[in-house]
């Protein structure tokens, strides 16, 4: 009797100890199915949801006519809320009057949009005028679109880079074919070459956050004119607010009362020296300036924040709208010094 009780009390525990397992395996089983069907629905969402969302390119669109207007029209597509999109659509049909720096700065905003794991599309304006430097510019090679084969062939480019490397070789083509613009000589200018390596190199090391993309360098060829217009943007923290983030330098302009303009002037006097700490970076600003009072380049103008600085007039305007990042323009025509050649 005793041998039979223990037998049942033994079959009891086993079956206790199975039922347990049997529990603890379903509910295993069940979290790993709600888990998958949790992941199948998600990923269902994500390629169900599409939401585009377009956005008027001003008609004038140029920095040099209409600045304040195009730097707020900047401001308010970087400020948009773009969570519940996943298309952004620029239109251009209505632009009668555009230049190749908003188009570049466009640009820049574009991969700045494509960071954020956006998709940027874009078509061409109406007019005639414009149509055709839109098409000259080279900014629709950064799309995926049928009017890439629209693109007209010419000595007009963007280079686009990311945030870790510059560009000798790439530059150095694009310098030569600029003084055969000019000069109708393909020659080197090294007093350039080293100035743009100089932006670049500034945009790597100041302006921008990992993963996010580099500067953009933009030439605009008119022959007939002999000249070259040249810009570099970076949409990073721009001059003043890499100064200013160095607690010292913002308390002496906090008591000196001194302006962003007078910053901004001082950094390309070479005041400041450089925020790398880097014995061979500080230069950049000062030898960008040499550049334009040696007359290697002309009308050399700047927009970093809050300040415009023109180099040829010696205006200094503080802006209503802030662009962050730093702007370059400059021209190179038959008023320029023929680096080396004279």
């Amino acid at each position: 009797m005793k041998n039979k009780l223990n037998r049942i009390k033994v079959l009891q525990k086993k079956r206790l100890k199975l039922t347990r397992r049997r529990k603890s395996y379903l509910k295993n089983r069940n979290r790993k199915i709600n888990l998958i069907k949790k992941s199948v629905v998600v990923k269902q969402r994500k390629i169900n949801k599409f939401k585009r969302h377009d956005i008027s390119v001003p008609p004038d669109f140029s920095l040099i006519t209409n600045r304040e207007p195009i730097l707020r029209f900047f401001n308010q597509v970087k400020g948009l809320d773009y969570t519940e999109y996943t298309n952004i659509f620029f239109d251009f049909t209505n632009v009668v009057n555009i230049s190749h720096g908003a188009i570049t700065i466009l640009l820049s905003i574009c991969g700045w949009l494509a960071d954020r794991n956006l998709k940027v599309f874009t078509n061409s304006p109406y007019a005639a005028d414009s149509k055709k430097f839109f098409h000259e510019s080279g900014f629709l090679n950064y799309f995926q679109l049928k009017y890439g084969i629209n693109n007209i062939i010419s000595d007009n480019a963007i280079l686009q880079k990311g945030s870790k490397e510059t560009e000798a070789e790439l530059t150095s083509i694009h310098i030569r074919k600029a003084m055969k613009t000019v000069w109708g000589i393909s020659y080197r200018n090294t007093k350039l070459q080293g100035m743009l390596i100089e932006m670049m190199a500034n945009a790597i090391n100041h302006a921008y956050n990992n993963n996010e993309k580099g500067w953009y360098f933009a030439l605009h060829h008119l022959p007939n004119e002999h000249i070259v217009r040249f810009c570099f943007v970076d949409n990073g923290k721009g001059i003043i607010n890499s100064l200013k983030s160095k607690l010292q330098r913002k308390l002496i302009m906090i008591l000196s009362g001194e302006s962003e303009g007078d910053m901004l002037i001082k950094a390309f006097d070479g005041q400041y020296g450089s925020s790398t700490q880097l014995t061979f970076r500080g230069r950049g600003l000062p030898l960008i300036k040499k550049n334009q009072t040696e007359n290697v380049i002309n009308n050399l103008k700047v927009i970093s924040n809050n300040v415009f600085l023109d180099f040829a007039t010696g205006e200094v305007t503080k802006l209503h709208e802030h662009f962050e990042g730093t702007f370059y323009y400059w021209e190179l025509d038959e008023n320029c010094k023929l680096w080396p050649l004279k």
